[in-house]
């Protein structure tokens, strides 16, 4: 009786993901107010009509895949100019269209209706969920368990505003999504290793063995669009939805972090120093690099390398978050754009391995790693550290989020 229940279960799950690949995440439709990229880099239709942006979000699409989507509007209307950034697309197109048509070779396509009239020069959101992912994933995970016709119905019927693959699980608060970067567990050397030269300084010594459990560690840092969804204001001093956070002491983390954890359900936490190294390194699938994801500081980090007077900036200030290349674990930006605070105590290293190390138990002052917009290549290193009192706030210093895995739950 049990087999037949089974591979019923099976059966329907496999239809469901050959038939719904592609969708719109419900509610994801959004005017960003601070975002000024379509009036800044103006387009213009056939009709000479100024057109508006639409950005969209990708979540379970690879690069490879995320360039093969095909966009088409109204008859009446144009799509006129797209590009691919990391992990989004950005479409100009008549502020006229009443919807899009998103389509991809290998996927079923999807038209959004859009729920009233964009403006010209104007930028808006969707977010696009390959949901085939989500299904398939289910499906291996239910496959080796017991289960009922009752729970198959209800994963069939869930909405999709939770993504979920075996390396990224994304959440939705308040309108906002983000994502969280699998890290499994592992041991590696910590502190000044070879590939560091002699850039290393004491505080950086002695390299000491390290085991970690696993972990969920933020792909990104966290976005003041984030930020807003949460506490409802805004600290930064560099505005934009998708610019890091900063202006935001550890105290002030921590009323964030709390308030994040009521409204999900979950235990959000800030990284501990070793798993941000571990997680800054690339985790398990390192290659050793100087620099989180590289040892071209310009490729993989938002900083000023007065070493070489070169600036990788693109103005004085903080980047977009996801815009230099990602590291081996597909995360951005732990070199450069805004240090981050960890959750741990400063203190000095000691030569002894360590399992799952969360800083010494005495002292004040809290670790932020991974350099800033403001720092040169040293101070972006993966083994450099720094420290200050738990109310300091700096216009380069953010943070990014972290949870244990046993810690999880869906919502």
């Amino acid at each position: 009786m049990k087999k037949g229940i089974v591979i019923f279960v099976v059966f329907v799950m496999l239809s469901f993901s050959l038939n719904a690949q592609m969708i719109v995440q419900p509610d994801s439709f959004k005017l960003l107010k601070g975002n000024l990229s379509a009036r800044l880099n103006k387009q213009f239709d056939d009709n000479d009509n100024e057109c508006s942006l639409l950005i969209i979000k990708t979540l379970n699409l690879d690069e490879f895949q995320r360039k093969k989507l095909v966009f088409s509007a109204d008859a009446s209307t144009q799509i006129v100019d797209v590009s691919f950034p990391i992990g989004e697309v950005r479409v100009y197109m008549s502020s006229a269209a009443s919807y899009i048509k998103i389509s991809h070779p290998d996927l079923s396509y999807t038209k959004f209706y859009f729920p009233f009239d964009m403006e010209p020069l104007t930028t808006y959101e969707i977010v696009l969920v390959n949901t085939s992912v989500l299904v398939e994933k289910t499906f291996h995970k239910e496959s080796s368990i017991s289960v009922d016709t009752d729970k198959s119905a209800d994963i069939l019927n869930d909405d999709v505003v939770y993504a979920d693959t075996a390396q990224i699980r994304n959440f939705t608060v308040n309108g906002v999504t983000f994502e969280m970067v699998y890290v499994e567990s592992g041991t590696y050397t910590m502190g000044c290793t070879s590939e560091q030269g002699i850039d290393c300084y004491n505080m950086e010594k002695p390299s000491h063995k390290v085991a970690l459990s696993e972990y969920y560690i933020g792909k990104y840092e966290v976005t003041q669009e984030l930020w807003q969804a949460v506490m409802g204001y805004n600290p930064s001093s560099f505005k934009g939805n998708n610019l890091p956070v900063e202006q935001v002491s550890w105290n002030d983390v921590q009323k964030f972090i709390n308030k994040l954890s009521q409204l999900t359900e979950q235990s959000f936490r800030l990284p501990t120093e070793a798993e941000w190294e571990f997680a800054a390194r690339g985790g398990n699938k390192s290659k050793r690099y100087k620099y989180s994801g590289g040892n071209v500081i310009g490729e993989v980090a938002c900083c000023t390398d007065n070493d070489y007077k070169v600036d990788v900036r693109p103005s004085n200030m903080t980047c977009a978050v996801g815009t230099k290349l990602p590291n081996e674990l597909g995360i951005y930006d732990m070199s450069g754009n805004v240090w981050e605070w960890c959750q741990d105590k400063y203190g000095s290293y000691s030569s002894r391995s360590q399992d799952n190390p969360s800083g010494p138990n005495s002292g004040f002052r809290r670790v932020f790693r991974g350099g800033s917009w403001r720092n040169n290549a040293l101070g972006c290193r993966v083994s450099y550290r720094n420290n200050e009192i738990p109310n300091y706030i700096s216009a380069n210093l953010g943070f990014r989020l972290a949870f244990s895995k046993n810690n999880i739950e869906r919502y």
